[in-house]
């Protein structure tokens, strides 16, 4: 393959891939089973991450050669139709980028360019998995939108509550010996990470609907966000199986998606979620380390413990880019969307289980 044909495919795969990304992100909004969401999260990190890599490896190959084309600067046009129809053209355009992937390593030949070889195959690995999954969704059928609990836009595959009821109980040491109590516990927080995907994926497309300066940087940082929090979700889900709970038996608040939804800008939003939120989720899972662990949940213990480090990553991360954003200090800008929270939906006292009781 010539020099420039692999520039100008590499132009065609990442716009290709961009697309993808922007589409699984607003297509999070349009179902509710909790591991198809998840699926597509992970699928729209992974297709960001090759992005990014792409982007990184034109820069170094593309001195002195002319721009290609731009990305799609528009979303695509609104959702529509059933489910099942959506989930498929989805799975088919994962298919299409994992052949473009394979035929752009078959058509380099061998150590023509080690670097983008490697990058191919590493996103390969991981995009097969993605495309086996979507595609196991789709033959299995995701369930359809008036068979799934609505709230602001959201789908939820278990009741949901209203915001304002959410339920709240104070949790000690006695609580978390109940094999059934900690599992409704977990259970509960799968699906408050699962809003936390639904929230980054909003971010995501407000940050490119923005156009700003800071748009990109802020997306890639999402994105991997995005990744975390889907992994946190499957995480959970899996340990509250594993103790005996089914997914959907505790009812469920979207009142995080809500909070964050309050604020006008992109800025005020990221301390909302980023900082206060994910603050809030640091704290309580740094406790929840050492109270599983006092009570021999060794396994729930070391999720929390994965949970704690990405969650200070988040908190950065919103720091960061709240400071580069907002109009306001830092400083002034989380005491202001503080006391908006604090009206709102104020956060709970630490150690404090939301939208648990029902598993008592």
């Amino acid at each position: 393959m010539r020099f420039l044909e692999r520039c100008d495919r590499l132009i065609r795969l990442r716009d290709r891939a961009w697309s993808l990304f922007l589409v699984l992100c607003r297509e999070q909004s349009g179902f509710g089973d909790f591991h198809l969401k998840t699926t597509l999260a992970i699928a729209a990190a992974d297709a960001l991450g090759l992005c990014d890599a792409l982007d990184r490896k034109r820069k170094a190959l593309r001195v002195g050669l002319p721009e290609g084309r731009a990305s799609a600067t528009t979303l695509p046009g609104k959702r529509g139709g059933q489910n099942s129809k959506r989930l498929s053209k989805l799975s088919l355009e994962t298919q299409a980028i994992q052949r473009e992937v394979q035929d752009l390593l078959s058509r380099l030949g061998p150590y023509v360019d080690l670097n983008l070889e490697d990058t191919l195959q590493s996103f390969l690995v991981r995009w097969n998995h993605d495309v086996q999954a979507i595609a196991e969704w789709e033959l299995l059928g995701p369930t359809e939108a008036p068979a799934l609990e609505a709230d602001g836009g959201l789908y939820r595959d278990c009741q949901l509550l209203e915001p304002k009821n959410k339920l709240t109980f104070r949790l000690n040491e006695d609580d978390f010996r109940d094999a059934s109590l900690r599992a409704g516990y977990i259970g509960a927080n799968a699906y408050l990470e699962l809003a936390s995907v639904d929230i980054v994926s909003d971010l995501i497309l407000q940050a490119w609907e923005a156009q700003s300066a800071h748009s990109r940087g802020l997306i890639s940082d999402l994105g991997r966000q995005l990744l975390d929090e889907a992994r946190h979700a499957e995480l959970l889900a899996d340990r509250a199986q594993a103790l005996g709970m089914n997914l959907g038996h505790v009812g469920v608040s979207l009142h995080t998606w809500h909070l964050v939804r309050s604020f006008p800008s992109l800025a005020e939003k990221l301390v909302a979620q980023q900082v206060i939120q994910e603050g809030v989720g640091l704290d309580a899972s740094a406790l929840n380390i050492l109270r599983l662990a006092r009570v021999g949940d060794r396994e729930s213990s070391e999720v929390y413990a994965q949970i704690t480090a990405d969650e200070a990553n988040h908190v950065s991360l919103g720091i960061r880019w709240a400071t580069r954003m907002g109009r306001l200090p830092l400083d002034s800008l989380v005491e202001s969307v503080g006391r908006k929270v604090q009206e709102i939906d104020p956060p709970p006292d630490i150690p404090v289980a939301v939208e648990s009781a029902a598993s008592r």
